[in-house]
């Protein structure tokens, strides 16, 4: 099985980007068979941080939190199994400065201003995942529950309120509150495993091609801001798919990991919380757990198209092609058959901007004349963050490669096992495949548009055939414990 083997320089490494090995690169002497391992990454992924006794977890760091947004990664990736998507109420918010306009002031000014919202906030991490849950001492609970209570408040964000932005002007700072819905991870070793084996240069190729057949088409490759090629999240801002794991059990859980710290509470709280480690090691997962967790989501399967109606998904699948959705949901990416996605950005329009913008692509004179290597750098605000806003305050608009609405920018999500990963949009804001279909604007607009000119049976023809693309069965995931 290769997919067990792929998160090998985990086991060695403490680097803040931990990379990826070719699937043929053996497991380590004594780690156990890919089976075993697997199976381990799959309790692990399931377990309940909260009660480390239940699942043999308490062997190093302090666990869960103390910032946390779920017990465990099952808890969020559940639909049709672990590993799947997460409804609405698993969404993860995000608080914030907005950079698009550049705020006025310096990046001190700037900082001041934000700091009155969120005390954290700084020039590598201008974002900050806005946790749930605070876990340690009641008055600590307490006082943490009451600072975010307060600024839900303050931005007008309740319950009922919209998954949509929020912003609100603070002093020369203008703050914002976002949501982002949770991915299902099928099929993301198939897309590492090309990723390492020339996706980057094959992803780009496959967008030249479209934007010169399509120029409405302007799609780019996605950048992580220390300039590296991009594939995970939405904004395609994390390189590879063991640093999207590591990063998530630190931003999720609170778990820290090689290279990922856990999160700091905001509030001021009466106790400090205790980072005293239980066997005097201070992450919370081993090198082999990272190892057996990373092993498990490889081998989730990709999912596939439900065989019991073909005949009239196919005919589904060519309206599809024919008003233009697989131009940028491309079909297959390299040997990556059934993505439905070119896994590059897309300029969805005005009504999808929100803080979290994209790196730009600077041209390269420019970009060394300008010395921003440095400031583009980010390692704050989780899962990548953005450019810094040292970046983001710079005059360097003349520099940019259009497009440059970078702001505007998703990456396209794979479509495959969409039938059972509702709701959708990166904050989940459509309840239904219709209404994503909707949404669609910017580039996407012609399809948009051409979806609804389709008479009733055509879109119901393209509805049916996104709904054959369902999740995997259970006997391709017992298959691939």
């Amino acid at each position: 099985m290769r997919t067990a083997c792929l998160a090998v320089a985990i086991l060695g490494s403490a680097l803040s980007s931990p990379p990826s090995l070719p699937a043929e690169v053996p497991l380590p002497p004594g780690r156990g068979s890919s089976r075993e391992l697997v199976a381990a990454g799959r309790t692990l992924f399931t377990a309940n941080f909260a009660r480390p006794e239940r699942n043999d977890l308490e062997t190093q760091g302090n666990g869960l939190g103390p910032l946390f947004n779920a017990v465990s990664c099952g808890t969020c990736h559940s639909q049709s199994g672990p590993g799947g998507g997460g409804d609405l109420e698993n969404n993860v918010q995000l608080i914030g400065i907005v950079t698009v306009p550049a705020p006025r002031g310096s990046v001190e000014e700037v900082l001041k201003s934000a700091r009155t919202v969120h005390p954290k906030l700084s020039d590598n991490a201008p974002i900050k995942i806005f946790h749930k849950f605070l876990i340690g001492a009641p008055e600590n609970i307490a006082a943490y529950d009451a600072w975010r209570d307060g600024i839900l408040k303050d931005f007008g964000v309740d319950s009922a309120s919209s998954v949509k932005p929020v912003r609100k002007r603070v002093k020369n700072v203008t703050m914002e509150i976002a949501q982002r819905n949770t991915p299902a991870l099928w099929g993301m070793g198939q897309i590492d495993r090309l990723r390492n084996e020339g996706g980057d240069a094959l992803r780009r190729r496959l967008v030249a091609e479209e934007t010169e057949r399509h120029p409405w088409i302007t799609g780019r490759a996605p950048r992580t801001p220390d300039g590296k090629d991009g594939w995970y999240g939405w904004r395609g801002q994390i390189a590879g798919l063991d640093e999207m794991i590591l990063g998530a059990c630190s931003n999720e859980v609170g778990l820290q990991t090689p290279g990922f710290p856990e999160p700091e509470s905001p509030a001021a709280l009466t106790k400090p919380v205790s980072k005293k480690s239980r066997k005097g090691i201070e992450t919370d997962l081993t090198a082999d757990q990272c190892l057996a967790l990373a092993a498990f989501v490889h081998s989730l399967p990709q999912p596939v198209r439900d065989p019991s109606n073909f005949s009239e998904s196919d005919a589904g699948e060519r309206v599809y092609d024919r008003i233009g959705c697989s131009h940028c949901h491309a079909k297959d990416l390299g040997w990556v058959s059934g993505i439905y996605s070119d896994m590059s950005l897309h300029d969805m329009g005005n009504e999808d901007e929100d803080m979290q913008v994209t790196t730009p692509e600077l041209k390269v004179q420019e970009f060394q004349q300008l010395g921003l290597a440095q400031a583009m750098s980010n390692s704050g605000g989780g899962y990548g963050g953005s450019p810094t806003l040292s970046f983001s305050l710079q005059s360097v608009r003349v520099a940019f490669i259009e497009p440059a609405e970078y702001e505007q920018e998703w990456k396209t999500p794979p479509l495959w096992g969409v039938s059972d990963s509702a709701p959708y949009w990166h904050d989940g804001r459509a309840e239904t495949l219709k209404e994503a279909i909707l949404l669609h604007g910017g580039e996407a607009d012609r399809a948009r548009a051409a979806y609804q000119q389709l008479d009733q049976e055509d879109q119901q023809s393209l509805l049916g055939f996104l709904q054959s693309l369902k999740a995997p069965s259970e006997g391709q995931l017992t298959a691939a414990r």
